[in-house]
């Protein structure tokens, strides 16, 4: 499609933006991101129009084709020659999708949520959005676009803005900068591609979380997911792991009252029939108090809910804590331990012991909460010595563990202090966007993709011995 030309003939109805989720996402659960979006657009009365064609997809294509949607085959979205025979099986049906929604939504602007496995989707996406109508205008969100590494592998001219980093207030900003014809460089968190005056300043993090109306997911159809809602309680993270680029964009940590939180529980419940939730911040337990008020409230209220969440296995973390989140509704806890090595959790900044991680797992075990943990393999510095304690302490705790939720080669995420300071931790980097996360190596090459994957492969080979399930694997 090289030729743009507006092959819409009758407009739909009129909305202010027409806001997209872009595949692969889960498809379990409306995306969280774009129904807080809509949610506070609509605050200040613009007309929103909610599209996931990342579950519209999901369900139009054939058997064989959801597979794509597994862990084990992203990179047949990476990949420059996987995603060729991914696109020829998606092209027709997101050409389809496209079109009816652009019949019936008449709109000037249109938002993208896009992550990195969505980049090259989403530029294809664009490509069909220009070809139907060429005037329309294209942001994009999302942790795809969080750098500028990511941000130039979409073709410029086909691009209106950027959204970096939180985006209420800075897309809310940008349509009232293009309907009103604003000088739009002033938008702090925002980047115009076709700007010459524009100069990137971050936006400033909403510290008043209670502040953000929190979705009502009226927008989507919810019978075509899982009878579960996401839900975030919490932005941001109280630790600041080398190997992690999230607490970096969503710093500082910052959290929702507990009766906030509690409110929007209450809501789901009565109008949308809706008992199980996930959490979907970075930890649930970032400030026990507030999740003791929390728990508090659902056990006083009567209400019977599940819950699961992200936590780190903190001192805090006690036998008592644990039975009264589970009275509250908590069905697991995944934790991210990483590694049982001592020497690793320092080198990795955690702030927690194995002898403490060791404890909270048995503790949320006996109070009756599944316990999932994650596992990364070969962070530089990490020995055979180091790599074997975490194969004894799986060993010793595996009738506590209800299941490895994620099972990782150490991936070099952009903009981590680990990649940022790769010199420091003595590792060496591809200049490759797409494989320098997974495939660098140290510099006195001891620690090497081909070593780091014989060690995820020997993590599975005794999960498998030991019959613990996974949920993904990174290798």
């Amino acid at each position: 499609m090289t030729e743009y030309k507006n092959l819409l003939e009758t407009p739909g109805e009129s909305f202010d933006i027409l806001l997209i989720q872009c595949p692969p996402w889960d498809i379990k659960m409306p995306p969280l991101g774009i129904a807080y979006l809509s949610t506070y657009l609509r605050k200040y009365e613009y007309k929103t129009y909610v599209f996931d064609l990342n579950v519209m997809l999901y369900n139009l294509v054939k058997n064989d084709t959801k597979s794509l949607w597994e862990q084990k085959n992203y990179d047949r979205w990476v990949n420059n020659h996987l995603f060729k025979n991914t696109w020829f099986q998606l092209k027709d049906f997101t050409t389809v999708c496209v079109y009816e929604t652009l019949k019936k939504v008449s709109t000037d602007y249109i938002g993208l949520s896009v992550n990195f496995a969505s980049i090259k989707f989403a530029v294809e996406l664009i490509k069909i959005i220009k070809y139907i109508k060429m005037d329309i205008k294209i942001i994009l969100g999302g942790w795809g676009c969080i750098n500028a590494q990511m941000r130039s592998m979409f073709p410029k001219e086909l691009v209106e803005a950027f959204v970096v980093g939180e985006g209420e207030e800075t897309l809310r900003e940008i349509i009232e900068a293009l309907k009103m014809h604003k000088n739009s460089h002033e938008i702090p968190g925002s980047i115009f591609i076709k700007d010459p005056e524009a100069t990137y300043k971050p936006r400033q993090p909403i510290m008043n979380l209670d502040t953000i109306p929190w979705p009502t997911f009226n927008e989507f159809q919810l019978d075509r997911y899982s009878e579960i809602l996401p839900l975030f309680t919490s932005r941001g993270c109280i630790g600041s792991c080398s190997f992690c680029n999230d607490w970096c964009f969503s710093k500082p940590y910052r959290f929702r009252s507990a009766n906030n939180v509690f409110e929007e529980i209450k809501y789901h419940t009565q109008y949308n029939r809706i008992t199980t939730f996930s959490f979907k911040d970075l930890l649930c337990n970032g400030n026990i108090e507030r999740l003791n008020q929390l728990s508090d409230l659902i056990i006083n209220s009567g209400i019977k809910v599940k819950w699961d969440s992200q936590a780190i296995p903190r001192k805090e973390m006690t036998y008592k804590l644990l039975c009264k989140l589970k009275k509250a509704g908590c069905d697991t806890l995944i934790y991210g331990v990483e590694s049982f090595s001592n020497n690793v959790l320092k080198k990795m900044r955690k702030l927690f012991t194995k002898e403490i991680a060791e404890r909270v797992i048995v503790d949320t075990y006996r109070a009756g909460i599944k316990t999932f943990i994650n596992i990364i393999v070969g962070f530089p510095g990490e020995t055979e010595q180091d790599f074997q304690e975490t194969i004894n302490a799986i060993k010793r705790n595996y009738k506590y563990i209800g299941q490895i939720g994620a099972i990782s080669v150490c991936l070099v995420n952009g903009d981590s202090d680990l990649e940022i300071h790769s010199k420091d931790y003595g590792i060496i980097l591809s200049s490759d966007a797409y494989t320098r996360a997974k495939e660098w190596y140290s510099a006195d090459g001891r620690n090497t993709y081909n070593i780091r994957r014989k060690r995820a492969e020997t993590i599975l080979d005794l999960i498998n011995q030991l019959k613990l399930s996974y949920e993904t694997i990174t290798m």
